[in-house]
């Protein structure tokens, strides 16, 4: 969970305090997770402050795709959410 600047701290204290030499390359993410099969989701979210109250709710499915390939299918019907929010929800995933 580190970033380059937290590597790049670390690397120079071992230098320094330790006296290590150290050889180092470009950070590397290790993938181990992915989806095997499709997964079904379907989430409200409840907002009470008092009076009626807000939610809102998303549902959808996640399935395997090849690597490096990303499809955000839009099949709302009958216009009950505005367009405007609809990228926001396909840069949530």
């Amino acid at each position: 969970g580190m970033g380059e600047l937290h590597l790049e701290v670390y690397i120079e204290r071992m230098k320094r305090e330790y006296k290590a030499e150290v050889q180092v390359g470009q950070p590397q993410v290790a993938y181990r997770e992915t989806i095997t099969q499709r997964a079904d989701f379907n989430y409200t979210h409840k907002k009470q402050t008092g009076g009626s109250g807000q939610f809102g709710r998303v549902a959808g499915y996640m399935e395997p795709m090849d690597e490096g390939e990303y499809e955000f299918v839009d099949q709302i019907v009958g216009g009950a959410i505005p367009r405007e929010f609809i990228s926001s929800c396909d840069k949530g995933f």
